[in-house]
């Protein structure tokens, strides 16, 4: 599979996990330790999906800087705390999917197999 995936987590063993499965299922990954390192990574080269597991006020911060400025990545799904909040999330712009933790690597997983194919 040829998709980059961009993971942005605050949490080490859910990172750990991602990552893994996301390379075992064949996909390209590359690690952002902060929001800024995330942009800066776009910036330099497009990836095709970002998960970002972290306060979902800096992914949709993150998101709409990447909307504005340059080429963003295809999809985003935010992996909330789950407060009420995340229902308004799955209406802006570039979030197709809002996972709750802890998270669900497998659903995540399909998920991503949906949108690639």
């Amino acid at each position: 599979m040829d998709a980059r995936v961009l993971l942005l987590t605050d949490f080490s063993e859910e990172l750990s996990t991602l990552t893994q499965k996301m390379k075992e299922a064949g996909y390209q990954v590359h690690i952002a330790e902060s929001a800024a390192e995330a942009a800066e990574q776009i910036k330099k080269s497009r990836r095709d999906l970002l998960i970002a597991a972290t306060d979902y006020s800096i992914a949709i911060d993150l998101t709409e800087e990447m909307h504005k400025e340059w080429q963003a990545p295809t999809f985003l799904i935010l992996a909330s705390a789950g407060d009420e909040t995340s229902a308004s999330l799955r209406k802006h712009p570039g979030i197709i999917g809002v996972f709750f933790r802890p998270l669900n690597v497998e659903k995540l997983l399909e998920r991503a197999k949906d949108l690639f194919g």
